[in-house]
């Protein structure tokens, strides 16, 4: 059986504020190489979209881009079944589909694979997840099926997959959840351990930071600036808006006279911004019940 393989990597990824889905890095390899390795057994490739800079792909795969740009999924899987027959002089058996953005997706391939050898007839075999849901993304389409599905949408822009596949009699193959579950905003690339790359404001609040620390004699110093941000945001919102500074210059004078002692300054800064914190959340307590916060008693 001939295996040809149609691997989805456009889309302007908008719940990741843009960061192409393709080059997102899940233990040290990108998505898209974690999926062009789940088709290992493909004889020919076709990659639909951009390739994240610096991943090298092997002669056989093909990478084009879908028309027009941005079109969709179908789209995509046209321009990709378009460049296999380019590329092909004998057409596949069976075009596998899969979309760039799930990475647990080295094993349902096999599970397709193992119910297509078992059913006799039919256009492919379908992943379905937990709820019962088909995905069209993660198939095994019979090659002249999935051809014929196109030739019947000669207009893919916009067309979706559930529409383009509508024709089609494929057999739903159960797959689990965390071999489908796929990386769609920040929350679902967190659960991969995903980190977001840095924004522009987080580049300039870390110069700034060097910076200052380096003019007042502080190189060195580890500054940890998300624990100094999210302490003037609680502060702010569980006290008022101006205690926020007020707070954090505070906390780094107490930090400043403990780093004199026993204590570094990372762990000076990091004490003294608890004792704020308990502070300030006593405050909050307070205000959602409508009484004032008893201060606390003067050290003896």
């Amino acid at each position: 059986m001939l295996i040809d393989g149609v691997v989805l990597t456009g889309g302007k990824s908008s719940r990741l504020s843009g960061t192409p889905k393709a080059g997102l890095l899940v233990a040290g390899r990108t998505l898209l190489e974690h999926t062009v390795t789940a088709l290992s057994l493909c004889r020919h490739i076709a990659v639909v979209g951009t390739v994240p800079p610096g991943v090298l792909l092997p002669p056989r795969i093909q990478v084009t881009r879908e028309d027009p740009l941005f079109g969709g999924p179908a789209a995509g899987v046209a321009a990709g079944a378009k460049a296999l027959a380019s590329i092909v002089h004998h057409h596949s058996d069976v075009t596998i589909v899969l979309a760039c953005d799930m990475p647990g997706v080295s094993d349902a391939v096999p599970l397709l694979l193992e119910a297509l050898e078992s059913v006799t007839g039919g256009d492919g075999v379908i992943a379905v997840d937990s709820t019962g849901t088909p995905q069209p993304l993660v198939a095994a389409y019979r090659t002249d099926s999935l051809r014929r599905a196109l030739a019947g949408h000669p207009a893919v822009d916009g067309l979706s997959m559930r529409v383009l596949i509508d024709s089609l009699d494929l057999t739903g193959v159960p797959v689990p959840d965390q071999f489908l579950d796929d990386v769609d905003t920040w929350a679902d690339a967190a659960r991969f351990g995903i980190v977001p790359p840095p924004s522009d404001t987080d580049a300039a609040l870390a110069q700034w930071s060097e910076d200052l620390a380096r003019e007042l004699g502080l190189s060195g110093v580890d500054i940890d600036i998300d624990l100094i941000l999210g302490l003037a945001g609680k502060v702010a919102h569980a006290v008022v808006r101006p205690a926020a500074p007020l707070t954090t210059f505070l906390v780094g004078y107490a930090a400043g006279q403990a780093a004199t002692g026993a204590l570094s300054a990372h762990d000076a800064i990091t004490a003294a911004s608890t004792a704020a914190l308990r502070l300030s959340a006593e405050y909050g307590s307070a205000a959602d019940i409508g009484a004032a916060p008893t201060p606390p008693s003067p050290a003896p």
